[in-house]
């Protein structure tokens, strides 16, 4: 990764709320450039080739990969990836939430390619022994609390605060909603919890 990059990604990291929290509109800015950046660090087979595992799984050409189809090109990868051989359906389930930055349980082209075009050491750091048992913890609790959508609701996060014997005096709701849509997503409630 070479120093734009990483500049890059600091940004996008300081507007998403991993090291802080934003307006909202800047990250969707910051987040366009940095998927831009991405492309045109890449040439048009990588692009094609990525395309085609991306359609394989998308299995139902919506231009999105569900969390099952995502778990299923995970298990396929683990025949040829070591770091993804035997990976559990919870943890694959659970970076599916990560990655899903909106909560919208879709994951787009873009998002894919982002999280593929990472360094190694990061893109399979969720899939390691220590981190998904974190993640699979964190998605369990996330998961008890949350609503049809799958996304946690202010009245849920208070639910759960409560039902934890937490302070949620302390947390404002709108700045761990870092995308300003009323709901907490899995990837912003990871961030909340900061166990990573």
């Amino acid at each position: 990764m070479g120093l734009t990059d990483v500049l890059l990604k600091n940004t996008l990291n300081i507007f998403c709320g991993k090291f802080g929290y934003a307006f909202p509109i800047k990250i969707l800015t910051i987040k366009r450039l940095y998927i831009k950046i991405i492309y045109i660090k890449m040439n048009n087979e990588e692009v094609e080739i990525l395309k085609s595992v991306f359609n394989k799984y998308d299995t139902d050409k919506t231009g999105y990969l569900t969390p099952q189809q995502f778990t299923f090109l995970i298990s396929r990868l683990g025949r040829h990836v070591k770091e993804l051989k035997g990976v559990e359906f919870s943890t694959a389930q659970a970076v599916f939430g990560l990655l899903d930055t909106d909560g919208d349980k879709r994951l787009s082209f873009d998002d894919f390619v982002e999280w593929w075009r990472s360094e190694d050491s990061e893109r399979y750091s969720y899939f390691a022994d220590e981190k998904s048992k974190l993640l699979s913890k964190a998605y369990n609790l996330y998961s008890t609390y949350v609503s049809e959508t799958g996304n946690m609701t202010y009245l849920q996060f208070n639910n759960m605060m409560d039902e934890l014997e937490l302070d949620h005096g302390d947390y404002d709701f709108d700045i761990l909603d870092t995308n300003d849509d009323g709901l907490l997503s899995f990837s912003e409630f990871v961030n909340w919890l900061n166990w990573f």
